[in-house]
């Protein structure tokens, strides 16, 4: 792999995690229409959402109507905090992460980033869910990346090791999960020329 030659195992996986970590924590510049906007952090509008809605009883709020937690987020909630207080002591789990993220890790340690890396997108996905913001993907079976030249890409997920293509698109863009490599909506049709493929959607 390309990546891992020039930087080394464990800084390709100290920034995959890195990146992961700063999707998951902080906010996130949105184009809306031509206009960059920030989105707030993906996991503080999870937790955002815990309460239910207050129902409406004629045209007026009632206090006593008001829906309980939503347990879907509030399960989502549990097993991320559980899970990253096993990983980091600290505060809060945005604490966590971001101390883990600006820690000096050993080259043995690869392991161990790489599925807290895979774990964090694994969340990342349920909460889009959660939120309505699920982003439907393709995956560009058969294409090499341009970047690290690998067609597909080896990940682990839920303690089993799952091979993938590596080239995968949506109306966010395109990402090698291989090496990481990201190209954004405005770079779909230079990424299609170089994989000499039909137009990408923009």
């Amino acid at each position: 792999m390309a990546a891992e030659l020039m930087d080394g195992p464990l800084a390709v996986s100290h920034r995959r995690f890195t990146d992961a970590v700063h999707a998951f924590c902080d906010r996130q510049p949105v184009w809306d229409h031509g206009v960059c906007r920030w989105s707030s952090p993906l996991y503080s509008r999870v937790r955002g959402s815990l309460n239910g809605t207050v129902a409406k009883s004629f045209g007026r709020r009632m206090p006593s109507s008001r829906m309980p937690a939503r347990t879907d987020v509030l399960q989502w909630l549990i097993e991320v905090d559980a899970e990253v207080a096993r990983w980091f002591p600290g505060g809060g789990t945005v604490d966590r992460l971001k101390g883990m993220a600006a820690t000096s890790w050993r080259p043995q340690d690869c392991s161990t980033l790489d599925r807290c890396t895979e774990l964090l997108a694994a969340w990342a996905a349920q909460a889009q869910t959660l939120l309505g913001e699920a982003v439907a993907t393709v995956s560009l079976r058969g294409h090499r990346c341009p970047v690290c030249s690998q067609a597909t890409a080896i990940r682990h997920r839920d303690g089993e090791t799952v091979r993938s293509a590596a080239l995968v698109v949506s109306e966010l863009g395109a990402e090698c999960f291989n090496c990481s490599a990201r190209w954004e909506t405005d770079q779909l049709e230079f990424l299609a020329r170089l994989l000499d493929c039909p137009a990408l959607p923009t």
